[in-house]
């Protein structure tokens, strides 16, 4: 089995899920979410919250209450990926999606998946460990999401620099 599993962290529910479903499966393993968005996102005791709160609604649907997770389980946040921006491509995240495609045939996306690659292939803390990585890219076609929302400006504040850059 594996000692880590590694994911790229945006809200941080699938660190949330992935914390929730080992508990639930009985396995062991450390959850590092690599962050490729601003803080307060991808907060490590948020994503243990997520992990109880997920943890908590299975239990209500399956109409008994689920062991809660132990006080010992976190999901480690590594930093230093993102670049400068939410979004921004990164020379560590290019070197690690021409990487995972050479060697394993992966096609990593340059926003989630190339960082926390390129976290895997950088970063100290997976020397020597068994590591699963979690390919989380989606092809889905967002242009009928988008278009629900025509007005950017009808979203909270804090989203409209995200389509301000997107637009410059």
């Amino acid at each position: 089995p594996p000692d880590v599993h590694v994911v790229a962290a945006g809200s941080g529910g699938t660190a949330a899920g992935l914390l929730a479903g080992l508990h639930l499966g009985g396995l062991g393993g450390e959850v590092v979410a690599v962050r490729v968005v601003e803080r307060p996102f991808a907060d490590p005791r948020a994503v243990v919250l997520m992990a109880h709160a997920a943890l908590a609604r299975l239990g209500r649907a399956a109409g008994r209450p689920l062991a809660r997770l132990p006080e010992s389980a976190r999901v480690v946040v590594l930093d230093g990926f993102m670049g400068e921006r939410y979004g921004a491509e990164t020379p560590a995240a290019a070197a690690a999606i021409a990487a995972a495609s050479d060697l394993a045939g992966l096609h990593l996306d340059p926003v989630y998946t190339g960082k926390a690659m390129a976290a895997l292939l950088a970063h100290p803390h997976f020397a020597g460990r068994r590591v699963l990585f979690w390919h989380t890219k989606s092809t889905a076609d967002l242009a009928p999401l988008l278009a629900r929302c025509p007005d950017p400006t009808a979203l909270p504040r804090a989203f409209h620099r995200f389509f301000e850059a997107a637009d410059s």
